[in-house]
């Protein structure tokens, strides 16, 4: 048998050493944000609630942060128990550190944002099918560079669409300086880049407004708009914007049938279009317990296949609603719910249809800035750094 001497068992020893310090270093270097619950809330198998739940948390316990969805209104959580949990939680029932950066928190893309598998209402799966946040691809951007070349503000949106799209609460609040991204660290690009524009009062947005009174010369501001011009023309004309956010239905449901409501939404992208325009197609969101529902869902079956057939960013606000109460409808069932004059994430966008909107805008937005960085205008040069997503 050989023998070890002492010299070498010290080294040994002290390589044993450095190990331990590494691994110990490795492992305070990964170590888990932590979180509290803070009300109860389900555990699921997968980010939205077509996947099956896991457990129910109680308020106080403690989760490990281990992921989000690209949207960040979902985590990837694990829980330190006898028997370990894992599984995803609504961000908005989490409280996080202050310091919290989701920049930092990996994107776990492993999980679509609906298991389909669990749905087998055709039209459902249809809807549930699509990703909540549009894949902004060389055809995205250039359509944005075409709006660029043509004079149109680069960083400038304009807002179409009913009382919702002119509710204070939409937007505006970005451009006013009432924000707080919170954990969404990752967005303050495209506030600084498209929040500005984000608190010009819109021409093409009303209470009441549907897709067919958008061209209706009779629902313009007179006070800004010329003779005869339409809201949409007079929006297109007054802000020039490179980007339109556009959603209609709530209104729209009332009183059009669904030829009527393809007839006039495809007009809107059209002369969208036709302006040397981005589009953002947004489904609306409602309330399932309404009479109705159905007809709701066949609008938003519409809105989808315009968006798919003129290859335009489809954000599927309707699937991100179904984790909100009510879908995130106020008791009118065309209102979303907002939590007033400001935009504060880190908790509201999994209470308030409003807030969650805002996000999905934002997170397409800067999207939009990092994929056709490209395109963009020398003179924001922030605006097209890639930053950890």
């Amino acid at each position: 048998m050989r023998l070890i001497s002492k010299r070498q068992m010290m080294l040994a020893l002290s390589l044993l050493l450095i190990l331990s310090l590494t691994q110990m270093v490795m492992g305070q270097e990964r170590k888990p944000l932590t979180g509290i619950v803070n009300e109860k809330i389900g555990l699921f198998d997968g980010p939205g609630n077509t996947y099956k739940p896991v457990a129910t948390l109680d308020i106080g316990a403690a989760v490990n942060v281990r992921g989000r969805t690209e949207a960040g209104n979902w985590l990837y959580v694990t829980l330190d128990r006898a028997q370990p949990l894992e599984g995803w939680i609504l961000t908005g029932y989490v409280t996080l550190p202050d310091e919290t950066a989701f920049s930092r928190v990996p994107v776990i893309r492993a999980h679509s944002d609906a298991n389909i598998d669990n749905v087998f209402d055709p039209l459902l799966k249809e809807l549930y099918a699509v990703p909540i946040l549009p894949e902004i691809d060389e055809q995205v951007c250039a359509l944005y560079q075409g709006a660029v070349e043509v004079g149109r503000e680069p960083f400038v949106i304009s807002k179409v669409g009913d009382s919702n799209s002119a509710a204070a609460g939409y937007l505006t609040p970005i451009g006013q300086g009432k924000v707080e991204l919170g954990p969404y660290d990752y967005l303050q690009n495209a506030v600084d880049v498209f929040g500005p524009s984000m608190a010009i009062e819109s021409a093409a947005t009303r209470v009441g407004m549907s897709s067919s009174a958008i061209f209706d010369p009779m629902w313009s501001n007179r006070s800004v708009c010329e003779a005869g011009e339409t809201p949409l023309a007079c929006e297109y004309r007054r802000t020039n914007p490179a980007v339109a956010v556009i959603m209609f239905g709530a209104n729209d449901v009332r009183i059009l049938n669904s030829e009527g409501y393809e007839t006039q939404l495809r007009r809107v992208i059209e002369e969208t279009l036709a302006a040397d325009i981005l589009p953002l197609v947004v489904s609306f969101s409602t309330n399932p317990q309404i009479d109705n529902y159905y007809q709701t869902l066949v609008f938003n079956q519409i809105t989808l296949h315009l968006a798919q057939e003129y290859e335009v960013p489809y954000i599927n606000f309707w699937s991100a609603g179904r984790n909100l109460i009510n879908g995130g409808v106020g008791p009118d069932n065309v209102h979303l719910t907002d939590p007033g004059a400001s935009f504060r994430l880190g908790s509201n966008e999994s209470r308030y249809g409003m807030t969650l909107h805002n996000l999905m805008v934002l997170n397409t937005l800067d999207q939009l800035l990092h994929t056709c960085g490209d395109v963009m205008p020398t003179a924001t040069p922030e605006a097209t750094q890639e930053g950890d997503r």
